[in-house]
C-alpha cells in the first residue's frame, strides 16, 4: 500500500497545524445528533475515528439559521484536543 500512496501515512502542513499523516474523514451525515445537540453517540463515532488514527475530522453541522445567529465564534478553531 505504501508504494501505491506514499504520502498517506506522511505530515501535512495545515496552516499553522501539521496533521500527523493524511486521513481525514469529511463530514459524513449521521443523524447521531439530537435537539441540535451533539450526543453521547455521535461524540463515541468521531472518538472512534480519531483513535483509530484519522488526522482531520469535518463533522456535519448541527442547528439552523436561528441557532447559528445565536453562535459567538463565526469558525470553532482547530483544537490540540485528543481522544483519551
Amino acid at each position: 500500500m505504501s508504494s501505491t500512496f506514499p504520502h498517506l501515512f506522511s505530515p501535512l502542513e495545515l496552516g499553522a497545524r501539521t496533521l500527523p499523516n493524511r486521513i481525514a474523514l469529511p463530514a459524513t451525515l449521521t443523524n447521531f445528533g439530537a435537539g441540535n445537540r451533539v450526543t453521547p453517540r455521535w461524540k463515541d463515532f468521531l472518538v472512534e475515528r480519531a483513535r483509530g488514527g484519522c488526522a482531520l475530522l469535518v463533522s456535519e453541522k448541527r442547528g439552523h439559521a436561528t441557532f447559528l445567529r445565536k453562535v459567538a465564534c463565526p469558525l470553532f478553531p482547530l483544537s490540540p484536543w485528543r481522544p483519551s
